[in-house]
């Protein structure tokens, strides 16, 4: 075979393994299933005691998380006169356990406990500590990029499913 021959079809072939290997390795190949993706609209995260586990698109429990996380808030049954203010979010994330949803862009929802559409861009919503009622109450916070809202919204439900489909995503500690 000729030297020239024998030498583009191994560059076609080097360039094919390359472009293979590329691919698996890249931000678009393989993912873990707790990594922020470019497609989402959506970053979820779970934080524990100051630590910080995103919840990625491709995780098979993602939308069912986000159902159950949003249908907290539109099926509340009360809500809380609370003075919100960064440190309470800030203390939540740092000492406690919680699931953060933050929206690209508002998302409109409607309670059934006071029939009020609000227009968050993003959700908190405490797996563990005060907000976390031994009546199985759980507290859910709203907010925009600037803050979260005082008077948080409250459901009599909890947040055991949330903490059942988090565990099975793979997220264990709360």
């Amino acid at each position: 075979m000729n030297k020239k021959v024998l030498a583009a079809i191994l560059l076609i072939l080097f360039t094919v393994i390359l472009g293979i290997v590329w691919y698996f390795f890249s931000s678009k190949g393989v993912q873990s299933p707790f990594s922020k993706t470019k497609e989402s609209s959506l970053e979820m995260a779970v934080y524990n005691k100051g630590g910080r586990m995103l919840v990625g698109i491709n995780s098979p429990y993602f939308q069912q998380v986000q159902v159950e996380a949003e249908d907290l808030l539109v099926s509340a049954d009360s809500g809380l006169f609370l003075l919100v203010t960064p440190e309470t979010i800030k203390r939540i994330k740092e000492q406690e356990s919680c699931l953060e949803l933050i929206y690209s862009q508002p998302k409109t929802f409607t309670s059934s406990f006071n029939e009020l559409e609000v227009k968050p861009d993003r959700l908190l919503i405490p797996l563990s500590g005060e907000f976390v009622g031994t009546k199985n109450n759980v507290v859910i916070f709203i907010g925009d990029r600037k803050a979260y809202s005082s008077g948080p919204y409250v459901n009599s439900r909890g947040v055991s499913k949330l903490k059942s489909l988090l565990n099975a995503a793979g997220v264990k500690e709360f």
